[in-house]
């Protein structure tokens, strides 16, 4: 796949019921505190963190409610979500990003706390951990945690993506395999004729390489960028590492997506990394797969 830049205005974009479009991302939200590095220490992957709900929680007010937030620590990537009032079933639908500087530390802790304005400290209602290296990479995994002590629960989407090098997870990025023939064989037995209306929700797959990108803006006062592209179709997320000070960056990373809708579009996005973790737009495409020439792989 070849990217070119090319601005597209917000109301192009597509809404859906749930859509990573549509949620809160770091940029309004009351705190997402990085550790102070040097301003280019390349990280090993980013987890991409989409906070979707809690439920059942405890009840910490008087008024049989709570008024609870989430705070998410990876080593020292931390973020506290916004507040929901007078529930114990918030619904938060945020977004955001946590750095990954060294693989063998990946356990993301989470801790939900009650909102109280007539205190110094929030009530504490529960909290659980996950290993991320448990978690396929490159893909959007689901997943709800049990709080301790029958808290309640969270729910969650988590993607790591961004690998800078593949030799981080071999056990689980392999492209040679891909192109293997006992993987050629599995995918014709799964999309062939006679498994066609088994089901009708796995409509097909699609893998994108991206190769590079070309003539991208300046985003920086040195006259060059700092690349990485991501992609999304519908709740999949995923995203290449960074090329560091250039404006034609290239990656040669391969991404595969389960299609669900053929009517789904694919979003190609371009953003330049700043020393905060606040990115620059650079460009977007949208390429709806009914457009896409479809082939016998």
């Amino acid at each position: 796949m070849m990217l070119v830049p090319k601005f597209v205005s917000e109301e192009t974009e597509n809404k859906d019921n749930f859509s990573l479009s549509k949620l809160s991302s770091s940029a309004s939200t009351p705190v997402l505190i990085r550790s102070k590095r040097a301003p280019y220490q390349l990280w090993q992957c980013v987890v991409n963190v989409v906070l979707i709900e809690c439920n059942n929680l405890l009840a910490m007010d008087s008024n049989g409610f709570s008024d609870p937030y989430v705070k998410f620590r990876l080593e020292n990537e931390r973020y506290r979500s916004k507040t929901i009032r007078r529930t114990l079933n918030p619904r938060f639908l945020e977004q955001f990003q946590l750095y990954v500087y060294d693989t063998n530390k990946m356990v993301l802790n989470i801790s939900v706390y009650d909102y109280d304005s007539t205190s110094n400290s929030d009530d504490f209602i529960g909290k659980t951990i996950i290993d991320l290296r448990t978690l396929d990479i490159e893909k959007t995994n689901f997943v709800k945690l049990e709080l301790e002590n029958g808290a309640g629960t969270v729910s969650l989407l988590l993607s790591i993506t961004g690998i800078y090098d593949t030799a981080i997870f071999p056990e689980n990025i392999n492209y040679n395999k891909i192109f293997s023939p006992n993987y050629k064989q599995k995918v014709e037995n799964r999309y062939g004729l006679i498994n066609s209306f088994r089901n009708l929700e796995d409509v097909g797959w699609l893998r994108v390489k991206v190769l590079r990108a070309e003539n991208l803006a300046s985003a920086d006062m040195n006259g060059k960028s700092d690349p990485f592209c991501c992609l999304q179709l519908n709740n999949d997320y995923v995203q290449t590492y960074t090329v560091y000070k250039t404006l034609n960056p290239e990656w040669g990373q391969i991404f595969e997506f389960e299609v669900k809708d053929i009517h789904s579009i694919l979003e190609v996005t371009v953003f330049d990394e700043d020393k905060n973790k606040v990115y620059e737009f650079l460009g977007k495409i949208e390429i709806p797969l009914i457009n896409i020439l479809f082939f016998i792989y």
